[in-house]
């Protein structure tokens, strides 16, 4: 499922405005259409996204391209997924990338998705630090 969101003061808002307007992307265990879409739309290789519901998927950090974003990142760490019962499918890859102006979330954990959209995170610099901080990732690496 992908849904947008514009963030205010009072957190992320969702909105039926165009996808590249948006400042917040959740892909929640998206279909291959939604991920079509979304590469389209913000001139994104789609072979970034092929591990995205995979264990097989590496924990990385690097700079990507695009045409749309300006300057993106792209990050992949794991979710962990309690409800599900065999352990390869407990650890889940988050895939995020970001720019200064949007902030793409695609994984299979509903339970992290909802903790975002129902925040009362005012910017992405917050949201992406709380994702940062329950990854456990160090920020020197990143400076």
């Amino acid at each position: 499922m992908l849904n947008k969101y514009s963030i205010s003061t009072s957190g992320p808002q969702k909105t039926a405005i165009a996808l590249k307007q948006a400042d917040l992307i959740i892909l929640t265990r998206p279909t291959d259409e939604e991920i079509q879409q979304l590469c389209q739309t913000f001139n994104l290789n789609k072979f970034s996204f092929r591990y995205r519901s995979s264990p097989e998927e590496v924990s990385r950090f690097h700079r990507t391209t695009s045409d749309v974003l300006d300057n993106p990142f792209f990050l992949v760490v794991y979710d962990y997924i309690s409800s599900f019962k065999h352990i390869e499918k407990q650890l889940a890859p988050s895939l995020i990338i970001f720019d200064s102006d949007h902030l793409i979330i695609c994984t299979d954990s509903e339970d992290s998705c909802k903790n975002i959209a129902n925040s009362n995170y005012s910017n992405l610099s917050e949201i992406l630090l709380t994702i940062f901080r329950n990854a456990n990732i160090k920020l020197w690496m990143f400076l």
